[in-house]
């Protein structure tokens, strides 16, 4: 009986230092403390709203105007005739787009008992945008004895795209064994390129000018970068696949406002053959909302 007790109290001893030694390393795995960095890749994709005016005016129509002369300078953004309206040009909508990031991110964390708090930054650059804007029209007229008949072509197209994204971003999450789940808001800050152009072609025989073949010419183009700040909010999970290396998915959704781009136009009126004379036309500009969600994955290496 005595070494049946002896027995079973060595194995007893022997279990619970196994067990203890076990427990430690356990712990040790799932310690979320400390230093990390890491690489991010995934998509960011939205429905992004569009506005397109005039500027200085705020109307949405760019087609022809009543009341006056044909090419006439006192309607500069266009060509304009006394005898039809046009197709306007779209003046808003809502475009989808999704686009490739990937990037590097790194922070720290705390844990104490099952919580963690940290602080996350990263960055990522972006792929080319799908985003576009295009729209086309070939119209014909007949403004009788006075404008004479013709046909007018319109184009425009105007596209969106994030080159870099930037968030900092403090991280609250709960612990449970290797994995972590979390919750995340802060800081977003972007660049995002708009690009737009445009052109109006008009081929017409007008008897009020004395016959013959007129030709009318106008091209628009513009691009403003800007950096814009917002705010990103979202959450994720992470799980601890070694000492030091996690693995984890997230999404994320972030605003930084509108931006905006004025494309500057040329034109030319051609009479008969003869030589091109300059013609003005207006300035337009759009406006692109800055917004979307991301999708993304990534791997941790913590210190």
């Amino acid at each position: 009986m005595k070494t049946s007790f002896v027995t079973a109290t060595s194995i007893g001893t022997i279990a619970l230092t196994n067990y203890s030694a076990v427990y430690e390393v356990k712990a040790e795995e799932t310690n979320w403390s400390g230093f990390y960095i890491g690489l991010k890749a995934g998509a960011t994709f939205g429905d992004d709203d569009f506005q397109m005016a005039r500027t200085g005016s705020g109307g949405e129509d760019f087609g022809f105007k009543s009341g006056v002369p044909r090419f006439s300078p006192a309607v500069p953004f266009s060509a304009v005739s006394n005898s039809g309206r046009f197709s306007a040009w779209p003046g808003s909508g809502t475009v989808s787009q999704s686009v490739f990031l990937g990037g590097l991110a790194g922070g720290y964390n705390w844990q104490r008992g099952n919580l963690l708090f940290g602080l996350e930054m990263d960055g990522s650059l972006a792929g080319r945008g799908d985003g576009a804007v295009s729209w086309a029209a070939r119209e014909s007229f007949d403004g009788g004895s006075l404008t004479g008949s013709g046909t007018r072509i319109s184009a425009v197209q105007h596209s969106a795209r994030i080159d870099w994204l930037y968030t900092l971003r403090p991280r609250v999450g709960f612990t449970m064994d290797r994995l972590l789940v979390f919750g995340t808001a802060g800081l977003a800050v972007g660049q995002m390129t708009l690009e737009t152009s445009a052109a109006v072609d008009e081929q017409y025989n007008d008897p009020g000018k004395g016959g013959g073949s007129h030709t009318a010419r106008s091209r628009w183009a513009g691009s403003k970068s800007s950096v814009r700040a917002g705010y990103v909010v979202g959450g994720g999970i992470e799980y601890a696949v070694g000492d030091h290396v996690s693995v984890g998915v997230e999404g994320l959704y972030f605003d930084l406002g509108t931006s905006k781009a004025t494309a500057t136009g040329v034109g030319s009126y051609t009479a008969n053959g003869g030589p091109d004379t300059a013609m003005s036309v207006e300035p337009y500009m759009i406006e692109r909302q800055v917004e979307g969600g991301i999708v993304r994955a990534g791997v941790n290496w913590r210190f």
